[in-house]
């Protein structure tokens, strides 16, 4: 696919899920980089290591897994000890997110009246390819088995890790491929 106006290209194995109209061009080309994935009743969280940032993923309407609109977690979010939200039960088979990702359900979300609702798994850590644009980006399961982190530290694919293809754009929307 060319695109003589951009540079650089948008990476083959992405490019089915590039948007020019609401990501523009890429800022930079594919990179693999450490991520975590946790899925929700209506929803996803997702982090990157290289900006160390949480997006929230909401379903379409609460029900349409595949696409829905997008929020981030803000620069003030925090996987550490300092803040202690109260204990929570979750319903059977459902789970309350820890770290990062429960800080941001609990306090910038709601916790358990949150929009995305309790988490439906526990949170994954995978290698992804990643491509930036200047408005949103591409994500993608990576082949690599492992990689390094913001850190420096090598980090491996949780062997129980879904595929997992999606886009981010800059109109505050998003999609699974």
């Amino acid at each position: 696919m060319s695109h003589p106006d951009c540079r650089p290209f948008p990476e083959a194995k992405l490019a089915s899920a590039w948007s020019r109209s609401t990501q523009g061009c890429p800022v930079a080309g594919a990179a693999v980089v450490w991520a975590a994935w946790e899925p929700f009743q209506r929803g996803y969280m997702l982090w990157l290591s290289d900006t160390d940032w949480a997006y929230v993923l909401n379903w379409k309407d609460g029900v349409d897994p595949m696409l829905g609109t997008w929020a981030t977690g803000g620069e003030s979010w925090r996987w550490d000890e300092i803040t202690h939200p109260p204990a929570l039960t979750p319903p059977a088979g459902l789970y309350e997110p820890v770290r990062g990702f429960g800080f941001v359900w609990y306090y910038k979300l709601g916790g358990p009246t949150s929009q995305v609702g309790w988490a439906t798994d526990v949170e994954k850590g995978f290698c992804a390819d990643l491509q930036r644009f200047q408005a949103g980006f591409i994500l993608q399961l990576s082949a690599a088995a492992s990689c390094e982190d913001a850190d420096g530290n090598w980090k491996v694919t949780d062997p129980a890790m879904e595929l997992l293809f999606l886009a981010v754009y800059g109109d505050e929307s998003w999609r699974r491929y």
